[in-house]
């Protein structure tokens, strides 16, 4: 439903702001242990990516967008965290834009790919060159075996 009203925010002419991403950070096969003592994957190599980009964003728009992980593992794995930087664009500095993390329990089978809905918004004061900016957002997570 939330992808719908984002569709139909693009179809009645809004201003797109195009958030690219220019990083992916991957899981490693570092082992931490956590408190239950399971192996803790950290996304900086290889095991699993996130990817994810939002449109339709103008001053004061508050919405939703998906982001994708990728589970390269041959072993489902559970996503503890997703967190997301914001850089600067081109005539828009980060500070108006603000995206929410995801904290929680996503289990992504081996070799499958899940989608997570986390929250975006553009400041109301932001500037009128924010509205055609592309931001660029850099992903890490956690997950455990």
């Amino acid at each position: 439903m939330r992808r719908t009203a984002i569709d139909k925010a693009g179809a009645i002419g809004l201003p797109l702001v195009g958030v690219a991403l220019t990083a992916l950070f991957i899981a490693t096969a570092q082992t931490k242990s956590d408190d239950s003592g399971q192996a803790v994957l950290i996304s900086r190599g290889g095991s699993f990516a996130i990817t994810g980009n939002a449109r339709g964003l103008y001053p004061g728009r508050r919405t939703h967008f998906a982001v994708t992980v990728s589970n390269r593992n041959g072993f489902a794995i559970r996503v503890t965290s997703i967190r997301v930087n914001v850089g600067n664009a081109a005539g828009c500095a980060r500070t108006n834009l603000a995206v929410g993390n995801f904290r929680g329990s996503l289990r992504v089978g081996a070799k499958r790919k899940r989608r997570v809905w986390l929250p975006i918004a553009m400041r109301r004061g932001a500037p009128d060159a924010c509205m055609a900016a592309r931001f660029k957002l850099t992903y890490s997570g956690r997950a455990v075996r």
